[in-house]
């Protein structure tokens, strides 16, 4: 089997860099940066659901993000505990 066939998300589930199965959730979510480090690329959003996601920079378009922004986000459950993927800014 290749390898590369391991990768490809089936059903919502996809394996990350180190092998571990992720699980992309269909529904949009909202909620606010609490934390971002510029120097580490990562941060924090505290989804209006009471849960935190971390992030990572290049998951925003644009300018790096600023505690208190408001954002919508694709909730990913993965084994190092949730993560915010496709991140947008809200206006």
């Amino acid at each position: 089997m290749d390898i590369c066939t391991h990768l490809v998300p089936r059903y919502g589930r996809s394996l990350d860099p180190f092998g571990n199965e992720e699980t992309m959730t269909d529904r949009s979510l909202r909620g606010r940066v609490s934390f971002y480090d510029a120097s580490t690329n990562w941060g924090l959003i505290a989804g209006d659901d009471g849960r935190l996601y971390a992030v990572r920079g290049d998951q925003f378009s644009g300018a790096q993000p600023k505690p208190g922004e408001r954002v919508s986000f694709a909730p990913l459950e993965s084994a190092g505990g949730p993560r915010a993927t496709g991140v947008e800014r809200l206006r």
